[in-house]
């Protein structure tokens, strides 16, 4: 994979290894699903940013650091799947559509 900066994960669970290898051929990477949460404090927090610096910081914005911080403290979550192997990537990048 020449285009990606990875680590062959190898401290893998026996549960893991079964898991893997019962799933089938994976055709679409994506990870989709929905959380509510209570944003009334991170609203503030935007608002009072704004009102500070002029610049419009958004909720985008911060959905993308919290995302990065996330798989930051959790690597398995930012990893690749390969012929059968797990992969962790060495970057963290976030993607919005």
């Amino acid at each position: 994979m020449p285009n990606l900066d990875l680590i062959r994960k190898d401290d893998v669970s026996s549960f893991r290894k079964i898991a893997i290898g019962t799933w089938a051929d994976a055709y679409d990477p994506s990870v989709y699903g929905t959380m509510e949460v209570n944003m009334d404090e991170a609203m503030r927090y935007l608002a009072d940013f704004r009102a500070r610096t002029g610049r419009k910081l958004t909720v985008s914005h911060m959905m993308a650091k919290v995302a990065a911080m996330a798989l930051k403290e959790v690597p398995d979550a930012n990893a690749v799947l390969r012929w059968n192997r797990i992969y962790l990537r060495k970057r963290i990048g976030i993607f919005f559509q």
